[in-house]
């Protein structure tokens, strides 16, 4: 894991893009068994392949999280406040790909634990983070994971911010 960790903070998001890449042989493998399955039984449906399917990726998805909640919380418990800043970039990314119990209890754990930095600029990096998601919310991009009262409750947190730039990055429209 201290790898991980180290190839993050040199790579940034290439290095997270790496962690995923080295799921998706473990992914391929799960839909590669699904499939085998599929032919050993003549009267496999549409359905029961897509089931496999999903069934596969969400397990791909679970050992991707189990690698990277490590590496994340590393990284927010870094010295170095610009590390600490990126991970917001991070969670922006995974977002996505995971439900909304998992945003509750890991993502937006990290998000807190980083708009409460005593660095200003990493509260901006949070605010930022905040910010797109709010953006996302407004466009009415596909259902976000992301709880809307969460999302007030972190802009009404980010806005009292001391710092007026944090302030500026969290209202800005």
């Amino acid at each position: 894991m201290s790898f991980a960790v180290w190839a993050v903070r040199q790579e940034g998001p290439a290095a997270i893009e790496q962690l995923v890449m080295n799921v998706r042989p473990e992914k391929d493998h799960l839909l590669e068994a699904a499939r085998a399955r599929g032919r050993e039984d003549d009267a496999i449906s549409g359905d029961r392949a897509r089931e496999e399917s999903l069934h596969a990726t969400r397990l791909a998805r679970e050992a991707l999280l189990e690698k990277l909640v490590p590496v994340l919380e590393q990284l927010r418990d870094d010295s170095r406040s610009f590390v600490r800043g990126e991970v917001s970039r991070y969670v922006l990314g995974l977002q996505r790909l995971y439900s909304k119990e998992v945003w509750n209890l890991v993502f937006a754990p990290l998000l807190e634990r980083i708009a409460d930095d005593r660095i200003p600029q990493t509260r901006y990096a949070a605010a930022k983070a905040i910010q797109i998601l709010l953006a996302y919310e407004a466009a009415g991009h596909a259902p976000s994971v992301v709880p809307s009262e969460w999302l007030q409750k972190m802009k009404k947190k980010l806005a009292d911010d001391p710092d007026p730039d944090v302030v500026e990055a969290v209202l800005e429209e």
